[in-house]
């Protein structure tokens, strides 16, 4: 078992995938941000509170694991083995065809599912 805290970058989603899920029109408030300040200083996670948003910054929100299991519907199940799993089982024939995904962290395992879903509908 790893004792080691984890990181605000291992505890959100990752950049790359907070711009597709904006791409795919999905933009629902969180608790933090990807920022790039004046579109120069380099990609940051900040708390929706600590920063002031303007037209000059550009910014994604930062999803976190439990933001993600709010907007995946139920009967969804994340494990670890190598790397975070996701799958849905159980509710019917249809979701039993869903396919196993897999990231490097909870939250981009989760935001993958919900990526796949937004693009299945």
């Amino acid at each position: 078992m790893n004792n080691k805290p984890m990181t605000p970058t291992e505890q959100v989603i990752s950049l790359k995938y907070a711009k597709e899920l904006k791409e795919l029109g999905f933009e629902k408030e969180s608790l933090f941000y990807w920022i790039n300040p004046f579109k120069r200083q380099g990609w940051k996670i900040v708390c929706e509170n600590e920063y002031d948003f303007n037209k000059h910054h550009e910014y994604y929100p930062a999803y976190t694991v439990a933001e993600l299991g709010e907007f995946l519907p139920n009967f969804h199940y994340s494990y670890k083995s190598e790397n975070w799993k996701t799958y849905y089982k159980g509710v019917s024939d249809i979701l039993d065809n869903f396919p196993l995904i897999e990231a490097k962290t909870e939250a981009d395992v989760r935001v993958k599912m919900l990526i796949y879903l937004i693009k299945k509908n």
